[in-house]
C-alpha cells in the first residue's frame, strides 16, 4: 500500500509540473501578444498624429 501511496506522489507531482509548464507557456504568448498590441498601438497614435500635423499645415 506505501508503494501506491509513493507513485500517486510522483504522478501529482509530474502533473503540476506539465501544468505549470503550459501555464507558463499560455502566460508567455499572452505577453508577447499585448506587447505587439502595445506596439501597433502606438505607431497607429503616431501615424495619426503625423496625419493631423500635416492636416493642419495644408490648411494654413
Amino acid at each position: 500500500m506505501q508503494s501506491r501511496s509513493g507513485f500517486l506522489l510522483i504522478e501529482l507531482m509530474i502533473g503540476l509540473l506539465v501544468a505549470t509548464f503550459f501555464m507558463l507557456i499560455i502566460t508567455h504568448y499572452i505577453i508577447e501578444v499585448k506587447s505587439t498590441q502595445q506596439k501597433a498601438l502606438k505607431k497607429i497614435e503616431r501615424f495619426s498624429s503625423a496625419r493631423n500635423e500635416v492636416e493642419k499645415a495644408l490648411i494654413k
